[in-house]
């Protein structure tokens, strides 16, 4: 099933936006140069919040809808948080650990980070121009990465011969006023021997609020009477077995 999904899209990167600018194209041509610097930028500050559209192509299931919410407080910290129709769930990078915290639960789980991490795809400046979202046409800035995925081994020791190469899209879509409206990212199987590139994934984040220069009190952080747990510890699992009998 297309790599599974590229490797669920390498993580469906995620996205966010910043309420800077006023409208201005910048003096490279480019409408939102300033917020794909603002979201790539490791030492920047900002929160914002989102709902969420999005659809795998190779399953046929209809789009599905959630919330999510990004920030970072310009130093070694990075939250993201899910859920359906509400925050629930927070992932924060630190320098040194991903913790995990499901606060319905009051759980949360703490991974040290390997020593050797992939490194991140390097989006480039591809175009300027314009689409249709929702019935209205927003102009957008649109920055591409190219990566491989090599072949998966079936059980009988046959595979894909050859690897295959994909493309990551991220639109940065801004309104009249030149405010960013939303991002718009999709991950793309590159056509060979002239074909069409295949789209195989496709995510719409329409800002719902955002901040520049600050993050909201206690995002980054895990309540005392939090607990600590492991997925893969026995105990754990008969606990949760216990509990649900």
């Amino acid at each position: 099933m297309k790599k599974i999904i590229a490797l669920i899209v390498v993580v469906c990167m995620a996205a966010a936006v910043t309420a800077c600018g006023g409208g201005e194209t910048s003096e490279n041509g480019h409408v939102a140069d300033q917020y794909h610097q603002l979201l790539e930028g490791k030492d920047t500050t900002y929160y914002y919040e989102a709902d969420v559209v999005e659809q795998f192509m190779d399953v046929e299931e209809e789009a599905s809808e959630s919330v999510m919410a990004e920030g970072r407080d310009g130093k070694d910290q990075y939250v993201i948080m899910e859920g359906s129709s509400q925050l629930e769930q927070r992932q924060i990078e630190t320098e040194d650990i991903t913790y995990v915290i499901f606060d319905p639960d009051k759980e949360y789980t703490a991974e040290p980070k390997a020593e050797e991490e992939e490194e991140d795809l390097e989006l480039k400046y591809v175009t300027t121009s314009e689409m249709e979202l929702e019935g209205k046409t927003y102009r957008y800035d649109e920055y591409q990465a190219e990566y491989e995925m090599e072949p998966i081994m079936e059980a009988d020791g046959e595979g894909e011969s050859q690897a295959e190469i994909y493309l990551y899209v991220k639109r940065y879509l801004v309104d009249d006023s030149g405010q960013l409206y939303a991002i718009v990212t999709y991950n793309e199987l590159k056509g060979t021997d002239g074909s069409d590139n295949e789209m195989i994934y496709q995510k719409i984040d329409t800002i719902t609020k955002f901040q520049e220069g600050s993050v909201p009190d206690g995002i980054f952080d895990i309540p005392k009477d939090y607990k600590e747990v492991n997925y893969d510890d026995e105990d754990y699992e008969d606990e949760m077995i216990s509990e649900e009998e």
